[in-house]
């Protein structure tokens, strides 16, 4: 599924925070909007509708309770300036484009299906409008499917997910937990910054997730023994996409746990993980991408490895079956474990290939030959085209390694997010 602009839409309805009443309650407008989340009267809410959140602080849980289809999902998103569904509608006033702050409670999705929750800040993106706070508990989920939920075509974007932080946790502290173990399917993550977790994902008993342009880091736990920390724990849980994404050292000193850690009871084959940067993960146990079971076709493609102590693959007592690849990574500080077909993976002894490492700008530098990435890539356009910024990669005529391609040097502050697979869920204008 992807969000992008829509222009036909049905009936749009009003949030604001919980605590007050507004006018008659309906949700028809902002002065006569919902208060809070627990009030959604969902018997009028149909697909295709609306519900605009304005800014501020939400004590109640969003648990969506109608399912969309898939021609006309239902979305939640948070109030914008640029929205005429939301200038235009009585009541509105500037501050309701702010933060939606859901203070220690977060988003319950159960059985139904179809749905998006964005916190775009603009219509075309922005950055993280939607924060899910637990600092000051010791435990919690920011995003859950319980188990047996069967929920599936879901989007969630544009958001902050941030936890308790390094506490002794007396139960699971999960910033997503995707572990409906049913025939779920489809569920999309874009956008979104994940810390201060025991565990950052675990995704579980689902099929075909896809992470992108993900934030994780300073994921640990004061009883690390008791509760084990993990970046993306994943188990029965095929077909999965970890993408354009960043794990690494947090400013509290905390990496990402486990990282990408396929778990020992085996059943997520068929994932394909490209254009991610792993760095700093060198402590004692942290990991990158770690494998402990049988991941038969797994595809780990253009992504950077800097500093990572145990090997960027790490396979751990488990094993890479039928159709795993390992090709185009870029590697300071790190070795790869043997993991299927390899091919043009660059350890490089120097950190001159990246012209601005100590930003952790991990764009490559222009020189080309033995030891540079610029141009020693082999062509993977049959899986993917584009890096981190929508620069295609091979555009001078060579592909190169790493999850930049080499686009004139330097960050690139102007690219668009590089696009995801095509879907029938929208964002309107």
């Amino acid at each position: 599924m992807v969000l992008t602009p829509e222009v036909a839409h049905a009936a749009d309805y009003y949030v604001r925070p919980n605590g007050s009443t507004y006018g008659t309650g309906s949700g028809a407008d902002w002065s006569n909007a919902w208060s809070g989340f627990s009030t959604i009267s969902w018997s009028k809410v149909n697909p295709g509708d609306s519900i605009w959140v304005a800014g501020g602080n939400y004590t109640q849980q969003l648990a969506p309770a109608k399912s969309g289809s898939s021609s006309a999902p239902i979305y939640i998103r948070r109030a914008r300036g640029d929205a005429p569904e939301c200038t235009g509608a009585a009541g509105w006033t500037a501050g309701f484009d702010s933060t939606v702050h859901q203070v220690k409670q977060g988003i319950f999705f159960n059985s139904f299906n179809y749905i998006a929750v964005s916190g775009r800040t603009s219509a075309g993106g922005g950055t993280y409008g939607w924060w899910i706070d637990f600092q000051g508990t010791n435990q919690g989920t920011g995003i859950e499917w319980p188990n047996g939920s069967t929920g599936s075509n879901i989007v969630v974007e544009y958001f902050r997910i941030q936890g308790p932080g390094v506490v002794t946790y007396t139960a699971d502290g999960r910033g997503i937990d995707d572990t409906p173990f049913t025939a779920a399917s489809n569920h999309r993550f874009s956008h979104i910054a994940i810390h201060d977790w025991e565990s950052g994902v675990y995704v579980a008993g689902m099929s075909n997730p896809i992470f992108e342009n993900i934030d994780m880091y300073d994921i640990w736990a004061a009883n690390p023994a008791t509760f084990h920390p993990n970046g993306i724990y994943t188990s029965g849980a095929p077909g999965g996409i970890v993408r354009n994404s960043v794990f690494h050292r947090g400013p509290k000193g905390n990496a990402v746990g486990e990282g990408i850690f396929f778990e020992q009871s085996g059943g997520s084959t068929g994932w394909l993980i490209y254009g991610n940067v792993f760095w700093g993960l060198n402590e004692d146990g942290k990991k990158a991408i770690q494998i402990t079971s049988n991941v038969g076709n797994i595809q780990v493609y253009n992504n950077t490895f800097d500093d990572t102590g145990v090997p960027g693959v790490f396979v751990n007592a488990g094993s890479c079956g039928s159709g795993a690849q390992v090709k185009n990574n870029l590697r300071y500080l790190s070795s790869l474990d043997s993991c299927g077909t390899s091919a043009n993976n660059l350890l490089v002894t120097t950190t001159s290939v990246w012209p601005n490492r100590n930003n952790r700008d991990y764009h490559i530098a222009s020189t080309t030959g033995a030891g540079w990435p610029r141009n020693a890539g082999t062509n993977l356009s049959s899986v993917f085209t584009a890096d981190p910024d929508g620069v295609l990669f091979g555009n001078d005529g060579a592909w190169d390694v790493g999850a930049y391609e080499y686009n004139g040097g330097g960050g690139c502050t102007t690219c668009p997010v590089a696009p995801g697979a095509p879907s029938n869920v929208r964002i309107m204008k």
